[in-house]
């Protein structure tokens, strides 16, 4: 069918932290994440409601659902939806819908960061997985040197440029 799309984005918190495990060759991470809505009734009562998706990350995605993500974390997941089937011990066809996701993106604050930082330094320790170090003072001082660099180099070139134009006649042209 021409014309169709099938994407979910979602933004939640997840309800416990990933279970990876392997599929022949594969990964595959699988976890819960609660979204929530609220809204006033007829009535004027507020009304809040809670939506638990499940989702289902293969690979490279999954090894860093495992590494960065834990119960409780904000991520925004992108994926699509999938229903798919099969057969219990008594026979009964049985279905489940889940987000097939490719990627997400860790939104939860720096506090929270650095929480989950000092988590997957004890729990990735033993599988020899870098977990990497949120420092934004590093970040932050790297960002600066490059910028100063920069603006020293422009600041050259704007007056190498002066120079020049005081070699030019001087016209009417008010830049």
């Amino acid at each position: 069918m021409a014309g169709s799309l099938n994407k979910v984005t979602l933004i939640g918190r997840l309800g416990q932290d990933p279970e990876v495990r392997e599929v022949g060759t594969s990964k595959v991470a699988n976890f819960s994440i609660a979204t929530d809505e609220s809204y006033t009734d007829k009535s004027g009562n507020k009304v809040e409601k809670t939506e638990w998706h499940k989702i289902v990350m293969w690979n490279k995605a999954a090894e860093n659902a495992q590494a960065f993500l834990k119960k409780g974390s904000l991520v925004y997941v992108e994926g699509k939806i999938e229903t798919r089937s099969w057969e219990n011990d008594s026979g009964e066809k049985r279905y489940t819908t889940e987000i097939k996701s490719f990627s997400f993106q860790m939104l939860d604050n720096k506090s929270d960061q650095n929480n989950r930082v000092e988590y997957t330094k004890e729990t990735t320790h033993s599988n020899n997985i870098e977990a990497p170090k949120f420092d934004n003072n590093n970040t932050q001082s790297s960002f600066n040197s490059q910028y100063t660099s920069m603006e020293s180099s422009n600041s050259n070139n704007s007056a190498t440029k002066a120079n020049d134009n005081d070699n030019e006649e001087d016209d009417d042209l008010p830049f």
